[in-house]
């Protein structure tokens, strides 16, 4: 049973298979459309050999498109796992305020604001009906990112791009008003993993 299904994974990467670039390292992927009807057409199924050792949190690339792995699907088999993963729309920074490490010409140091996380991310607006995946400024609308796992707080500004009162598309702040960070974790290195997702408005 075990070598049956290995050879058909096998065959469906030679046949079918994606290349893909993660931190740098190249791999061959599958993807599937999600069977589940409720998702929107962003969101794919990701089919990897178990000892490529994918995690929630990777980003994988192919051509101008990231997808960021969501869940993984622990039903394991020895062969491939599967992923929940959703085509990223955005690239969002996270920004910071923290004393200048340089002191200014009367010896102060300064107060700057520092950029230290950028990445792909999935960003939708949570609303109902048609307008349920609209991206900007919308009224009545809880505007949530789903993004890789990385320390974070509360003051922290998040800056993506989005449509102005002009109709162009410009870097806009947002504030951060609620943070799940449930499936984030550190590993031994003290390195973070997985997805965190946030509830965020403009400032």
């Amino acid at each position: 049973m075990f070598h049956c299904l290995q050879d058909n994974f096998k065959r469906a990467l030679d046949r079918e298979g994606v290349e893909v670039q993660i931190g740098g390292t190249s791999k061959t992927v599958l993807f599937r459309r999600q069977r589940n009807g409720q998702d929107s057409a962003d969101w794919v199924d990701v089919y990897s050999a178990t000892e490529d050792n994918l995690r929630p949190g990777n980003i994988l690339t192919t051509g101008a498109d990231n997808y960021l792995l969501v869940q993984r699907d622990h039903r394991e088999n020895g062969v491939y796992l599967r992923y929940n993963a959703v085509r990223c729309n955005q690239t969002i920074s996270l920004t910071r305020e923290m004393k200048s490490p340089v002191p200014d010409e009367w010896g102060d140091y300064p107060t700057i604001t520092v950029n230290y996380f950028t990445s792909p991310a999935y960003l939708a607006t949570q609303l109902t009906g048609l307008n349920k995946t609209a991206i900007g400024n919308v009224i009545g609308g809880n505007m949530v990112v789903i993004m890789p796992g990385v320390e974070i707080t509360p003051n922290a500004v998040l800056q993506c791009n989005t449509f102005d009162n002009e109709g162009k598309f410009t870097a806009c702040d947002y504030q951060i008003e609620s943070i799940d960070s449930t499936d984030v974790f550190t590993d031994n290195e003290g390195s973070i993993h997985g997805i965190l997702r946030l509830q965020i408005k403009p400032e």
